[in-house]
């Protein structure tokens, strides 16, 4: 049996500065750190939605975390108003080349962008840049149960719900056991999509 190809740009860093609708995306730099957008990180939302410590990160500390960053298989994109260019959340995908499967995560900072549209205008990026730019197969998202918001963004996606792993996490802060809920979706099924097929 022959081994699968990994992907011949597999090492070379991925940026891009993509606008869509109010919103603009593009890769994070260092520079882009703030004790303002650090704050973000002990935001109640977001510290339960993604299991964070809560604790309360600096400029410096932030700087660090986005150069962790190689955006080649781990990926951090800044999430933008269109106008202003105020900084409104995080994007961040995996990709695996190995088997050819990514993953995104969104973290988004004020509760109006999540009404205005940015998780879900994140989603759609971020299905486009890992279907047609990254050439994967199959994409997942793995939210916790009780991160209402993500699952809807995922059913408004188009994800299938592939399984529900009970007790699958602790809670970093509680020591809680917490479900996780398992979304996948195929480039075939992207491809046929209403919300793409319609733009």
């Amino acid at each position: 049996m022959l081994p699968v190809r990994p992907f011949a740009d597999a090492q070379l860093p991925k940026r891009f500065d993509i606008k869509s609708g109010q919103f603009r995306f593009r890769t994070a730099q260092a520079s882009d750190a703030s004790d303002d957008i650090a704050a973000w990180m002990a935001i109640p939302s977001i510290v339960d939605g993604l299991n964070m410590s809560g604790q309360q990160m600096n400029a410096n500390q932030l700087r660090g975390w986005i150069g962790g960053f190689d955006n080649i298989r781990r990926n951090l994109v800044l999430i933008l108003t269109a106008g202003e260019n105020v900084p409104a959340g995080f994007l961040m995908f995996d990709v695996e080349p190995r088997h050819r499967i990514g993953s995104f995560h969104l973290m988004i900072a004020h509760g109006e962008h999540r009404i205005d549209g940015g998780g879900l205008a994140g989603g759609r990026i971020a299905l486009e840049h890992l279907f047609e730019a990254r050439g994967v197969g199959k994409v997942s998202m793995e939210p916790l149960s009780r991160n209402r918001t993500v699952i809807q963004s995922c059913e408004w996606l188009g994800f299938r719900l592939e399984g529900l792993l009970k007790s699958h996490r602790l809670d970093i802060r509680t020591g809680e056991r917490l479900d996780q809920h398992i979304f996948g979706m195929t480039k075939e099924e992207y491809h046929v999509w209403p919300w793409r097929i319609a733009r």
